[in-house]
Parts: structure tokens; C-alpha cells; sequence
């Protein structure tokens, strides 16, 4: 779940940012959530051929802070993060196998991170 005030809710949808009027709608209740999961990660780029991952890339504005966990970066690199004014507050890294990934974001210079399962 998603911390911080929800710009969403122009739309009627309920706290998990699914929609809320029937009938069931699988691209709003699924493409909803996964456009705001790209806006907080996105890691479908390399960098010297590692996995990149990119920290809230198109974080909206009026998330100013907030928190999640449990997103899943390509390469079985699961994500808890958080922020405040805009930038990466922390971020941990779980993954599926021990493996190296890049990683940036805003305030963040590119770094080569060993993750360990």
C-alpha cells in the first residue's frame, strides 16, 4: 500500500487504487496500480550490462513522502523504498539469487550494489 496523500482519487477508486465501479474492469484495476508502481520503480533498462533499477522516476508531485514495499524490479530484485521531499529516503534490496544490480534516482549517483538473497 502506498503511503502519502493519493492523486488517484480524481476517480472513484478504493485505498489499494483499484476501481470501484462495477463492473470489474481489468485495465483499470490492474493497468491503474502497475502505471503507479512505474512511477515509483522502473528497471526494464541495463547499465554496463547490470540490471538498472531507477528509484521514483516519475514520482507526482504532491507525493511529496511517502512508502512502499514489496515492488519487484526485473531480475527477482524485490524493492522497499521510501521517501521524503522528492528524494530516495531508503531503499532495500532482497533478491531472488546473489546477483549485481546499478541503481539511481533522484540525489542518487549511479551505484553498483551486490544484492544477497
Amino acid at each position: 500500500m502506498i503511503s502519502g496523500r493519493e492523486p488517484w482519487n480524481v476517480h472513484p477508486c478504493g485505498d489499494d487504487g483499484h476501481s470501484d465501479h462495477p463492473p470489474f474492469q481489468i485495465d483499470g484495476n490492474f493497468g491503474g496500480p502497475a502505471g503507479l508502481a512505474e512511477a515509483l520503480l522502473q528497471s526494464h533498462r541495463s547499465e554496463d550490462d547490470l540490471p538498472l533499477i531507477e528509484l521514483i522516476p516519475a514520482l507526482p508531485p504532491l507525493w511529496n513522502e511517502g512508502a512502499i514495499k514489496g515492488l519487484l524490479a526485473h531480475g527477482g530484485v524485490t524493492v522497499d523504498l521510501a521517501w521524503k521531499d522528492g528524494r530516495v529516503a531508503s531503499a532495500t534490496f532482497t533478491a531472488s539469487r546473489d546477483r549485481d544490480v546499478s541503481v539511481t534516482g533522484p540525489a542518487i549517483v549511479a551505484e553498483r550494489l551486490p544484492t544477497k538473497r
